[in-house]
């Protein structure tokens, strides 16, 4: 009898046209799934204003100073707008009742072009710091010696911008990511008055460069994706297929400037994007060959892949690959030249394996430190969002009383320390023998 009324059920389950009887029961077939559709009500519909009009209310002021989750939220949110073909207005409530305020930060600037450049950089300037910071003959040599400006005496700043994207710098806030270039003739036109003004030239250019020493005419290859991208970085984790990095341009205006007369070296100072430079190795053989005072300052930053995906950095493979081409137009030249690696300590993210195996690898590339930097959070970086209270725990100290404990001269023994604890004491003085 079950088994028959389920055969029952099921052949009028099956009868596309049929009526229910009082008293008897039938299956339903379903429907098959289909998408749902939404279709707006055009009593609600209403128009969206352009981007450029619109503005984005960032978490208020009490708010993150409060929460570090949404203190790291508006720190992203600030990052993600920073090119000018598609920022938005931030807005930020501070204060609260009777007192707010809101503070606005309108989008950046749209970069300068080269006639732009060339006209801010032709004024007229005095090259010399302020005549009340300079002794009764108005020299800047002696007690009134300025180191800041002994450093940047002699160089020629040829660009503004960064696209690294480093999250522990703060370049992209200051500049803009977008690469801003002058002319040939305005940057050999500078030397040459400085060459003839300038009191103390002795044919030294000490830098021609910017905030990175060859991003010279290097930019995204269509004005459409430039003003549409939201990335960060152009370089990392690799370098953009939409990205130029034909190094003529720069190559072209050292060989031009070494030229000049009464020029009798150019070097080149500013921090230097190997992963860049590799691409163009006749741009390695000028700058080696021509442009190295027998040391070049590099930053590889660390040697770990932990660490350096943290900060936005390439791996140390590109490091090496330049370190070779270094190495060979060196020898092709008959000169004894030498990098010199500069590295972050104490950054967010990095382990105490981590620094073990940067100091191994100090120890097998015949490297000494010289000076130890440990990360010293700063409030532009994006890597500052790490090192709130409630996003990271020091093992031993923070960041900036690591800075002031470490110090130069005991930098050689931190450096070939194998040890994972600056806690372990030493059974002969029984404390750390790196520390104070």
């Amino acid at each position: 009898m079950f088994d028959g009324s389920i055969e029952y059920c099921k052949n009028i389950a099956e009868t596309s046209d049929f009526t229910a009887t009082q008293g008897e029961f039938y299956l339903e077939p379903q429907p098959a799934a289909q998408p749902l559709v939404f279709v707006p009500n055009p009593a609600l519909r209403s128009t969206r204003p352009p981007r450029d009009r619109t503005v984005i209310r960032l978490p208020s002021y009490e708010q993150v100073k409060r929460d570090p989750v949404l203190y790291a939220h508006a720190n992203r949110v600030l990052h993600l707008e920073t090119n000018p073909g598609n920022a938005r207005a931030l807005v930020q409530a501070h204060g609260e009742g009777a007192t707010a305020r809101d503070v606005w930060l309108n989008p950046p600037p749209i970069p300068l072009t080269t006639a732009e450049m060339d006209h801010i950089f032709d004024l007229p300037y005095a090259r010399n710091p302020h005549p009340r910071y300079a002794d009764a003959r108005g020299r800047h040599d002696g007690d009134t010696k300025i180191p800041a400006w002994e450093m940047i005496r002699f160089s020629v700043n040829i660009m503004r911008g960064c696209f690294g994207g480093c999250t522990f710098c703060s370049i992209t806030e200051h500049e803009g990511r977008i690469i801003q270039s002058r002319s040939e003739k305005s940057i050999l036109r500078e030397v040459e008055e400085m060459r003839d003004k300038v009191q103390g030239f002795t044919g030294v250019v000490s830098d021609l460069g910017g905030p990175t020493a060859n991003m010279y005419r290097l930019g995204c290859k269509s004005p459409e994706i430039e003003a549409a991208c939201r990335k960060p970085s152009c370089v990392y984790p690799g370098i953009c297929q939409n990205l130029t990095t034909d190094h003529a341009p720069l190559t072209r205006i050292y060989q031009r400037t070494r030229a000049l007369p009464g020029v009798k070296k150019v070097l080149v100072g500013s921090g230097l994007r190997y992963d860049l430079a590799i691409r163009s190795p006749s741009y390695v053989k000028e700058l080696v060959q021509h442009h190295v005072g027998g040391y070049l300052k590099i930053a590889p930053e660390h040697t770990e892949e932990g660490p350096l995906s943290k900060m936005m950095k390439p791996g140390i493979g590109s490091y090496d690959k330049f370190k070779q081409l270094f190495e060979k137009f060196s020898a092709q030249a008959g000169k004894q030249q030498f990098l010199i690696p500069y590295f972050i300590a104490a950054h967010p993210g990095t382990t105490d394996e981590d620094m073990l195996n940067l100091a191994l690898w100090l120890k097998q590339n015949g490297f000494r430190a010289d000076q130890v930097q440990a990360f010293y959070p700063r409030p532009w970086p994006r890597r500052r969002r790490c090192t709130t209270p409630a996003s990271i725990r020091w093992s031993a100290c923070t960041a900036t009383s690591a800075a002031k404990q470490w110090t130069p001269s005991r930098a050689s023994a931190a450096a070939a320390c194998t040890r994972l604890s600056c806690a372990t004491t030493t059974p002969t003085t029984g404390r750390c023998c790196a520390k104070p």
